[in-house]
């Protein structure tokens, strides 16, 4: 227990407290929530269905770090690595009583969990046309206090 304990309170393997608050209110909202970057099921990463970014097109299963059947840690640690510090934490899906893990489909949006203040404009539309479309929400984690933010473009009419 204490294992577990010390992995939350450092933020390792994904685990961190914040994201645990984010991960149990959207649960008790009745969302279907998945971490981002790990498949649902070990059929996925038998078949290579699971890619670790919309981006990836090609059928070699690189999400993984496979190339021709064997392991590449580089390319696995590499792709682990988050450069710009705002990435996806969660994919979430509407609730739905035919969901099957072995088919989850598009997410209805991911959340991405902020760390500090919220990242400037520019940075947020980079990050958005990463991912192809899925809406991003924005998950702020206060002193237990879940906020989700959205951002719209927002255009306003000239007035003569």
């Amino acid at each position: 227990m204490e294992e577990i304990y010390g992995k939350i309170a450092r933020g390792s393997y994904g685990c961190s407290w914040d994201a645990f608050q984010a991960y149990r209110h959207l649960k008790l909202l009745g969302y279907i929530v998945g971490r981002y970057d790990v498949p649902w099921t070990m059929k996925q990463i038998r078949s290579g269905d699971v890619t670790n970014s919309p981006d990836s097109t090609d059928g070699s299963s690189q999400s993984f770090g496979k190339a021709n059947g064997a392991c590449n840690d580089i390319t696995k640690l590499l792709k682990g690595m988050r450069i710009d510090g705002m990435y996806p934490t969660f994919k979430v899906h509407l609730p739905n009583s035919k969901f099957k893990k072995s088919s989850p489909g598009v997410p209805s949006f991911l959340v991405c969990l902020l760390r500090d203040k919220p990242p400037p404009r520019d940075e947020l539309e980079m990050v958005e046309n990463k991912f192809g479309g899925i809406p991003l929400k924005f998950c702020q984690v206060d002193n237990g206090r879940v906020s989700f933010l959205s951002f719209d473009k927002v255009t306003l009419p000239s007035l003569p």
